[in-house]
């Protein structure tokens, strides 16, 4: 046996822990920037956090959010959402500099790379009432197609089989904003039981294409928030046994989604989460509760 190579592992083992628990113990000291309380709409149980061969049986619970322009089953295609202009862009470190009319101008912005932000994410605000109000509107383009002959009306009920389940169970935390600066954000959105601010990634795109009416619409730049970087929220040990409940069968990260929102009938939640972010802007769990639909 190499004891040489041994220890050195070892050591490394142990280093890497110290470092792991000394920025939790960073990120959880002082007084915490968000403390807020969600449901099993916005933070699903999901177990392990791989594949269908996953063998870590840990649990989590994984944070759902929504973009303004991104609805399932919407008949809109919209381009990105209205705030994440040019301007946003630039705010966030792009270079746009390049004019839009320019003949590599796609190639250009489509090529720019992703980029590290905090995202202001708004828990059942305006921006939730205008998502769900998007819905229905949706609905009643769908429908008033169906009357000109240019959608089958088996699209529409499954159109309005979306929009009342989503009512129910969709996520009521919405992405309103992003910038470099996550004091400065604060200080636009200073309620910590409302508004999460936490790190996340953004791309840019360069859109242009024809309405749906078939008008051409001109180039123009648009961000969105691809992901929030701590999705994935340890669920510590004294509240496994509260929680195991709701994996329903559940083996991996990659169904846990379908097993609330979008499988069998529209459920109310059933428990809620009280979630504090820290200094680096990280969750951890300091209460779980369990709700009337749990029993």
């Amino acid at each position: 046996m190499n004891w040489r190579r041994l220890g050195v592992s070892v050591g490394f083992l142990v280093l890497t822990n110290a470092v792991v628990l000394a920025g939790v113990a960073y990120n959880r000291s002082g007084e915490p920037d968000v403390e807020i309380t969600l449901t099993e709409r916005e933070v699903p149980v999901s177990l392990g956090t791989g594949g269908p061969n996953d063998e870590d049986t840990g649990l989590a619970l994984h944070l759902r959010w929504q973009s303004p322009n991104m609805r399932w089953h919407s008949f809109q295609h919209e381009s990105g959402p209205a705030w994440f202009d040019q301007a946003k862009l630039e705010a966030v470190g792009y270079d746009c500099s390049l004019p839009l009319s320019d003949l590599d101008a796609a190639l250009y912005y489509n090529r720019q790379l992703p980029r590290e932000v905090y995202v202001v994410l708004e828990y059942e605000g305006q921006a939730w009432a205008d998502w769900l109000k998007a819905w229905g509107e949706d609905l009643l383009s769908a429908s008033a197609k169906v009357a000109a002959g240019q959608l089958s009306q088996q699209n529409v009920d499954k159109h309005r089989e979306g929009y009342e389940r989503v009512s129910i169970t969709a996520a009521r935390l919405v992405a309103i904003d992003v910038g470099k600066d996550a004091v400065q954000l604060r200080q636009q959105y200073p309620e910590p039981h409302r508004f999460i601010i936490t790190r996340a990634q953004v791309r840019l795109a360069f859109k242009e294409g024809k309405t749906e009416s078939g008008e051409d619409y001109p180039p123009h730049l648009r961000g969105s928030v691809t992901h929030v970087l701590t999705e994935e929220i340890h669920v510590p040990y004294e509240w496994h046994s509260v929680l195991t409940r709701f994996t329903e069968g559940r083996s991996s990260y990659k169904n846990f989604q379908n097993s609330f929102a979008w499988q069998g009938d529209p459920k109310e939640p059933r428990y809620e989460i009280t979630l504090r972010y820290g200094k680096r802007h990280e969750p951890w769990i300091t209460a779980v509760r369990l709700l009337p639909a749990a029993s």
